[in-house]
């Protein structure tokens, strides 16, 4: 009954606390009188909880009653002068109350301490100071220095500012004190800590909201000093009260040294180098000397707190090994956590530490086999482990065993045993068996991470080799063959590039996927790096596991961009294939795959080649042609034909586009497919095609010259060449050497180049605009663009690429697609060329939809420069009709 009322009380306490936070937050006109009440009513609460208690010792908790009197005595003069209009000076009256709450504060909680913990616990007071040296010092940084260093205060304003962190230190550090005695914790202290937490908080956050001059009277802030009142008052009326003033030393001699505390201490310690770090992130070092010395201080106090845990730890094993006796060996056990069994030579337990309950489930194990609780699959290494150590072997530690607990789940347990017969106050086999489940399950996640990749969850690199090597031995006695696929997107970069690297994490999640399927649960897949994957299969049939991978990654992927869209996209691939009976070892067979692959990306995208005996033929020729064409720019082996470009409806010549041909010494006339990708590779790209603009140019205004009617001349530009830094100077000043016409040039770049790297990108595109060159977006549809961006981009043409041409009469979708573009092209006033029109059904629909442009082998091949007059102004011959 009197818990009840206890109860009772401190529940209406803290009901008359909410209601004066209500009026004091609702009606700031009540601030005087609303917050002495809370004040008052706490500081009322603490004495008559000491009154209504009886603890061994009231006067700590009439001092800390003082202090909040004294406390909201400072808020009442501060509140008054306002109230009446005065601006209180500082440092004020109200400054004297509020610094005398913390030698008040201070004394009483050191008589907390004194009769609690004596004043002798060295372990404890060394737990208190890392934590408070570290806070003071992170104090002395933020909130001490400024005040110190601020030169717009006098030497008391600045001794009052100092004071009050200096204050907020001391009482952490009592408080810390305090908490590190050894014992239980009462509730009562739990609220006390609370309460002298609230108003450190409140103070700190006062103190920097002082230091920007953002601080008013009713804000949140005043929350934490309500806390400061409330919490000291429910402490004093809480029954545990009494606790506090009584002597707790007998409970526990030794403060634990738990992995927490070990963690605190560390954490402590890491504050003067994190200060340290900040300090030089944000501008400078400025507290170097205070750093300094705050961290060699708490060096010092953790490695004296160190020190005294050797030294308890040889003390205690020296008192082990002087004493004797069961009675204090049992003592010893039931404080482990590891569970301690003694076994007779029956194998059966004669005795178990508490600790086995907790872990295995079984309230006794005394009696029992320890086969009842050892999985069956072990029961013959604890054996063989339990012979071993009665015949005098030590190596018996580090025993990995699955124990079956009481509610049958398996548990991985380490498990030592010491052979102790000898000892009469023993006289069995000592079993230490210690719960490693968790650690297991760590290094299991570990070694996963290690042998396979964070993305995809396939194999890596390190564990694909591990097995092909074993697997190429195996086949190798057994006399069958294993093969080696590698895996490499097409055009990935483009998606990474368009798209973002979120949408090409999923590609490629998908694509590990669709590999790992089309493979087969018994093979390896694995993800080699970027986009490039491998799969080892058991067997010599790599041709039909690559068409299996190349057809499944045909299929689009639609994905997610996290914001509701969804993006169809490409994963298709090429891939190399090699099998064991051409390599003489693993590394051969990884170099064959890989020479396969290269050969299947210069053949076409999405295929797959098996490797060959003259494929290192073909690389080295592929190494020739790009060797050679460095040579071939300097040497100017390269020569331009045109291909012309007409009206639709009147099929008349309105301009060419140059297409660049390598006259190779030695194999002839080369077309791009021979050797633009190997320029694209190796940088020669860039020579190129500032030779195919110079040449075009020179020779469009020579035809000009000779009166041709030509329009216009398209060049196509490559990624590599318009990032070149000083492009756009570089075609002004062609224009300019040959008299050409801005209006007379048409670029033509790739959608991947307008959208990767766009702001810097259409800062040059319209550069170029602005001095009359017209932009043309070549091989529109085939990228990752969206139509919508259209309107954006800094563009003048579009060429509709030929793979829609192909389709447009067999395909209504395939027309119902180009008629949109055309038709949103003349909307966004852009004009479109359509290209590869090889049939005159195809330019009749194409000048029905109302597309103005085209060129394809339907109006002419490509030519070569002296061909091109006669068809200047001139219906192209065949087409009629």
């Amino acid at each position: 009954m009197t818990y009840m009322t206890s109860q009772r009380v401190r529940a209406c306490f803290v009901a008359w606390i909410v209601a004066l936070c209500v009026v004091y937050y609702a009606w700031p006109a009540s601030h005087v009188y609303s917050w002495g009440a809370i004040g008052f009513s706490s500081a009322a609460a603490v004495v008559a909880g000491a009154m209504r208690n009886r603890p061994a010792r009231r006067l700590p908790w009439y001092l800390i009653a003082l202090a909040l009197a004294v406390f909201v005595s400072g808020d009442t003069v501060y509140y008054v002068k306002t109230a009446l209009g005065i601006v209180p000076p500082f440092p004020d009256w109200s400054d004297v109350l509020y610094l005398l709450v913390y030698p008040l504060l201070a004394v009483g909680l050191v008589l907390f301490i004194r009769t609690r913990a004596g004043d002798r616990n060295r372990a404890a007071l060394l737990d208190a100071l890392v934590p408070t040296v570290s806070l003071g010092l992170l104090s002395w940084v933020y909130l001490i220095a400024p005040y110190t260093r601020d030169t717009d205060l006098s030497v008391l304003e600045k001794a009052v500012s100092v004071a009050y962190p200096l204050g907020d230190v001391l009482a952490l550090a009592i408080l810390m004190r305090l908490l590190a005695t050894p014992g239980r914790k009462p509730v009562a202290l739990q609220l006390l800590s609370v309460s002298i937490l609230g108003v450190l908080v409140s103070d700190i956050i006062y103190g920097l909201a002082r230091l920007d001059s953002d601080w008013a009277v009713g804000g949140p802030i005043d929350l934490g000093w309500v806390v400061f009142y409330a919490a000291a008052g429910l402490a004093a009326l809480h029954p545990s009260m009494v606790t506090l003033t009584e002597d707790a030393r007998h409970i526990a001699t030794t403060m634990p040294t738990g992995g927490r505390r070990l963690a605190s201490l560390t954490a402590a310690s890491l504050i003067a180098p994190a200060v340290l770090l900040a300090e030089h992130l944000t501008g400078g070092v400025v507290d170097a000397p205070v750093i300094a010395a705050g961290s060699a201080l708490m060096f010092l106090l953790v490695m004296a707190r160190v020190g005294g845990l050797l030294t308890d730890r040889i003390a205690l094993a020296s008192e082990i090994s002087r004493r004797d006796g069961e009675a204090y060996f049992r003592t010893l056990i039931q404080s482990a956590s590891d569970v301690i069994l003694i076994v007779g030579d029956d194998d059966r337990v004669r005795y178990a530490s508490p600790s086995a309950a907790a872990l295995l489930g079984h309230p006794d194990l005394t009696g029992s086999s320890l086969d009842e609780f050892i999985a069956d699959t072990h029961r013959p290494a604890l054996s063989d482990a339990l012979t071993l150590a009665r015949a005098g072997r030590t190596d018996t530690d580090g025993l990995d065993l699955t124990a079956i607990t009481a509610d049958r789940r398996p548990l991985q347990v380490e498990c030592g045993i010491r052979d102790l017969r000898a000892d009469h106050t023993v006289a069995g086999l000592v079993l230490t068996i210690r719960d490693v489940t968790d650690r297991r399950r760590l290094e299991n996640d570990l070694a996963h991470q290690a042998f396979h990749d964070g993305l995809t969850g396939l194999a890596n690199r390190v564990l694909f080799r591990n097995r092909l090597d074993h697997a190429y031995a195996v086949a190798a006695l057994g006399g069958h063959d294993l093969g080696v696929l590698f895996v490499d997107l097409d055009d990935f970069k483009e998606v990474n590039d368009t798209l973002g690297h979120a949408i090409g994490d999923q590609l490629l999640i998908a694509v590990g996927q669709r590999i790992t399927q089309a493979i087969g649960v018994h093979n390896t897949a694995a993800r080699m790096g970027g986009d490039e994957f491998a799969a080892l299969i058991a067997s010599a049939d790599g041709d039909a596991v690559a068409d299996r991978i190349v057809a499944a990654l045909a299929v689009p992927v639609e994905l997610s961009d996290g914001l509701g869209g969804t993006h169809i996209v490409s994963g298709a691939a090429s891939v190399g294939v090699a099998t064991s009976q051409d390599a003489k070892s693993p590394t051969e067979l990884l170099r064959h795959a890989d020479l396969a692959l290269y050969l299947a990306k210069g053949a076409g995208k999405g295929t797959w080649q098996r490797y060959r005996n003259d494929l290192h033929s073909a690389m080295v020729e592929r190494l020739a042609l790009r060797t050679a064409l460095h040579e071939a720019v300097d040497a100017e082996q390269f020569v331009l034909q045109y291909q012309p470009i007409v009206d639709v409806r009147t099929q008349i010549v309105v301009g060419v586009e140059s297409l660049v041909r390598w006259q190779h010494p030695d194999r002839g006339l080369l077309s791009p497919y021979h050797f633009i990708e190997l320029a694209e590779e190796n940088g020669a790209i860039v020579g190129i095609g500032e030779w195919v603009l110079r040449e075009s140019l020179r020779q469009f205004a020579q035809w000009r010259s000779a009166g041709s009617t030509l329009r216009y001349i398209s060049v196509n530009v490559s990624a590599r060449q318009f990032r070149q830094p000083g492009f756009v100077d570089r075609v002004r000043a062609a224009l300019d050497e040959f008299g050409a016409r801005p209006e007379w040039l048409l670029l033509e770049i790739t959608e991947s180049l307008v959208l990767r790297d766009a702001e810097q990108v259409w800062a040059d595109l319209e550069t170029l605009r602005a001095v009359g060159v017209r932009i043309a977006i070549d091989d529109f549809g085939t990228g990752y663009s969206s139509l919508s961006y259209l309107r954006q981009m800094p563009v003048d043409v579009l060429k509709i690429d030929k793979s829609f041409i192909d389709d447009i009469l067999a395909s209504k979708q395939q027309r119902a697609l180009v008629n949109a573009i055309v038709t949103l092209a003349r909307n966004l006033n852009l004009t479109v060329v359509a290209e590869g029109i090889e049939h005159a059904d195809q330019r009749a629909m194409l000048a029905r939809m109302g597309c103005p442009y085209g060129q394809g082998y339907l109006f002419s091949r490509p030519v070569w420069p002296d061909d091109v007059p006669a068809l200047t102004a001139s219906i192209v011959a065949g087409v009629a009709g």
